[in-house]
């Protein structure tokens, strides 16, 4: 048999999934309580709930990333996040695959950062963040293949 997800990860992915459905719920109601909630009940978690347009700021991404360090895919795009959240998931997520920074503040120090310390990393996405050109021209140097969406 397969290896399975304790059942307190389905649960709670269950909820963080499902919660936002249901009437008089939407996106903008998920916090950094819900993500410390999430990093506590499932720390295994490979894949983060994508995180788009919801209140989690650097505050619930560094509880997810310094508890959840078996993260591979990472979409923190249209969120509030700044360079302090990419540094801590470059520190502590090195399995990292996929990270969408797109429509985030995260600058130069924060992207580098990521391509420095995930050497697993695959495709970085970082539409309208505050990634210049120099940057992601260096990136493209220092990891050939690397994919830099943006």
């Amino acid at each position: 048999m397969g290896k399975e997800e304790p059942v307190g990860d389905r649960i709670q992915l269950f909820f963080f999934r499902t919660g936002v459905q249901g009437p008089g719920h939407d996106l903008q109601s998920i916090t950094d309580a819900g993500a410390l909630l999430l990093a506590q009940n499932c720390p295994n978690l490979t894949v983060l709930p994508q995180l788009q347009y919801t209140q989690v700021t650097d505050i619930g991404v560094i509880v997810l990333a310094n508890m959840c360090v078996n993260t591979i895919r990472i979409d923190l795009s249209w969120t509030r996040v700044t360079d302090a959240s990419a540094i801590v998931l470059a520190n502590n997520c090195p399995k990292a695959k996929f990270v969408n920074l797109s429509f985030t503040r995260v600058t130069d120090a924060g992207a580098i950062e990521i391509v420095k310390k995930c050497l697993e990393l695959k495709e970085l996405s970082i539409h309208n963040s505050l990634v210049n050109d120099a940057c992601k021209n260096q990136m493209r140097q220092m990891r050939v293949g690397l994919r830099i969406d943006g």
